[in-house]
């Protein structure tokens, strides 16, 4: 994944997570119109993140989901 690419996924998975539940997908919607790949992705990291918060009681931010050889793994502090 480029820089371009995980700036991109980045800035759209910390603005969902940042929206009520509700208005998630319609932002999704819009924001991955062009890019069913960068949706899926941020989907699964959205899930993630949800199955974090329930488990743990608090927040995951998205850091270094990508590793050496661009593939997407998930890291989260």
């Amino acid at each position: 994944m480029s820089d371009p690419d995980w700036e991109r996924l980045q800035k759209i998975f910390n603005q969902a997570v940042s929206l009520p539940a509700v208005e998630r997908n319609a932002f999704l919607d819009q924001a991955c119109v062009n890019d069913p790949g960068l949706r899926l992705k941020i989907d699964a990291l959205i899930l993630a993140d949800t199955q974090n918060k329930v488990a743990t009681g608090g927040s995951a931010y998205l850091r270094n989901i990508v590793d050496a050889d661009g593939q997407l793994t998930g890291s989260v502090i």
